[in-house]
């Protein structure tokens, strides 16, 4: 699987985020308490809406920006098939817009559903 881009608004530390990813290699280097940890746990978060590793999802929303919209996107490429997921951290959502389909996916079951589908994940695992 490929991160081609990732994007937080208002999520953790970070105010405004976006990231195009390369093929290849990717480092994280900064600071202790730059954030590196919450960039990977976020990268996760896209995929599984499991927010466990960063505390809670209200945890997430960047500290002074609670009265704005908080989220985290991401852009993935697995065996050909090109997704983007976004999670909403406030206002609570989720969406799955898979490259070759006209529609979005907006229930939070039927993103968890099709990314299993996607990924090949025995949902009883």
């Amino acid at each position: 699987m490929i991160l081609e881009q990732l994007e937080l608004k208002n999520a953790c530390q970070y105010k405004r985020f976006r990231k195009r990813f390369k093929t290849g290699v990717t480092g994280i280097l900064g600071a202790n308490g730059a954030g590196k940890s919450n960039l990977v746990k976020m990268m996760q978060a896209t995929l599984t809406n499991d927010f466990a590793p960063l505390g809670t999802k209200k945890k997430c929303h960047r500290y002074g920006a609670e009265d704005e919209d908080s989220y985290i996107k991401a852009t993935w490429n697995h065996n050909g098939v090109r997704f983007t997921v976004s999670r909403g951290i406030s206002p609570a959502n989720s969406r799955l817009k898979i490259e070759t389909d006209e529609n979005e996916i907006t229930r939070s079951i039927a993103v968890r559903e099709q990314l299993h589908r996607i990924l090949s994940i025995d949902e009883y695992i």
